[in-house]
Parts: C-alpha cells; structure tokens; sequence
C-alpha cells in the first residue's frame, strides 16, 4: 500500500524545490502568511480560493498539494471542462469554463 503524504509534506516540499519564503508566497498570493504557517505546521486547510490561488502560483494541481500524486487535466480546446476529486471522504467539482478574451 503506498502512504499518501500529508498536504503539510507537499507544501513543504514544493516551497523548498522552488526557494521559496512565506512572505513572497503570500505576496504573490493575497493568503496571508500566518494561514501559510499554519498549513506547513499541520493545519489541513479546507477547498478555497485560497488554495486555487496558491495551487496555480506553485504551478501544481489540487490533487498533488493533498495527495502527492498528479493527474494531467487535458482540457482539449473545450469551453467547460469538469474536475472532479475526493478529499476527506467528501467529493467535491470544480468546473472550469473558459473566459472569452477581450
């Protein structure tokens, strides 16, 4: 059986891989840094913005922050593409539909 990392792990590791510091994630970000402190302390944090926002500034999925593992979305020049995944036991959707450009 392989064990998942912990959120806290990949966080950790990802930070470290790119010489990061909290204070130019949260800049870069808007989350502040106590809430990044918390989460490379152990607090797992809920599905929010917050996390899209720190996911896309790591250029890493969702699913990678909470379970170490990657799974490549292939949106395939679609409007609206779906993503679904399962944390804490409850199943959550992300839909992701594309902004015209103006």
């Amino acid at each position: 059986m392989i064990k998942l990392m912990k959120f806290k792990d990949n966080l950790k590791t990802q930070i470290e891989l790119k010489n990061l510091k909290l204070g130019e994630i949260s800049k870069a970000t808007g989350i502040p840094k106590s809430t990044l402190s918390e989460w490379t302390a152990g607090r797992e944090p809920k599905v929010s913005e917050n996390l899209l926002r720190l996911a896309q500034f790591l250029e890493v999925s969702l699913e990678y922050l909470f379970t170490g593992k990657d799974t490549l979305l292939i949106i395939n020049k679609q409007e609206k593409a779906n993503v679904y995944f399962k944390l804490d036991g409850e199943d959550y959707l992300l839909k992701l539909i594309k902004l015209s450009k103006n």
